[in-house]
């Protein structure tokens, strides 16, 4: 057991000769040392890191026991962990890695998603999106209370028909309806026929989502569909926090050390 600090000690120690984007972590504690002798800021090294950390102070250590007990400077920061979505496994959210390997089982779970129907998918997005929207026609000051419709329209020069998604209260001449142009290449017309008809859909196991992401990202829904309840629903993502970082530096030295085990880290 190597120690840092009188009582922050580590079971493995890694050198090397660069900044690593994905510090290997470990429940007995990872140690990365490389050095940062002439960089002009020292906290650049918190840019190399890929994991989303978030803001910390610093506070001296007068004795280092691994640098020959010499004083440096702690740094402690938060992973600030990640967003999934309700429906996802618990089995996936629960489950502990302690390097970044994206060949791993974990993470090809997590990918899962992009190997979908995407195509249908795509159709409940635009469903559940003209449901929420709202008819931009107003008269007399008052916003049409019109309902999403799938309408079919016959081009007059083609003579070729086209979907789009019209308002219940639409008249000839008046401008500024509902209208959503529908792209069949993306959409299954089908699919969206029976939405609006309100037919029963056949459900997906609605636990089977392997949405994760970082909580850096700006995103609030997962983009993909499940079945609740004998509807369909666009989840709202939940937020999870889970690791504690140490950084400790001296005049020639850096390293970093997580000494609790971690879980998804993005």
């Amino acid at each position: 057991m190597a120690y840092f600090t009188k009582n922050l000690g580590v079971s493995t120690i890694i050198y090397s000769t660069v900044p690593i984007e994905y510090p290997a972590t470990s429940p007995d504690g990872v140690a990365t040392v490389f050095s940062i002798q002439g960089w002009k800021n020292h906290m650049d090294a918190f840019n190399d890191i890929q994991y989303f950390i978030g803001s910390g102070g610093g506070s001296p250590i007068q004795k280092c026991p691994f640098f020959g007990n010499i004083s440096v400077t702690k740094y402690v920061r938060e992973c600030q962990g990640i967003k999934h979505c309700s429906f996802t496994d618990s089995d996936l959210i629960n489950a502990e890695h302690c390097k970044v390997d994206f060949e791993s089982d974990i993470f090809k779970q997590i990918n899962k998603n992009n190997k979908e129907n995407n195509k249908e998918n795509y159709t409940y997005i635009t469903f559940l999106a003209a449901q929420d929207s709202q008819c931009k026609f107003k008269q007399n000051g008052i916003t049409c209370s019109g309902q999403p419709k799938l309408i079919r329209l016959l081009e007059k020069e083609s003579y070729k028909y086209r979907w789009i998604i019209g308002c219940t209260n639409y008249k000839p001449q008046e401008k500024w309806h509902r209208y959503i142009e529908i792209d069949t290449q993306k959409i299954d017309i089908d699919l969206l026929r029976k939405l609006f008809n309100g037919e029963a859909i056949t459900e997906r196991n609605a636990n089977q989502c392997s949405t994760i992401i970082s909580k850096s990202s700006r995103t609030k829904k997962c983009a993909y569909i499940h079945h609740c309840d004998g509807s369909v629903m666009q989840d709202f993502l939940e937020m999870n926090l889970f690791l504690l970082y140490a950084f400790l530096k001296n005049k020639h030295n850096y390293y970093n050390i997580l000494n609790v085990s971690d879980r998804f880290v993005l």
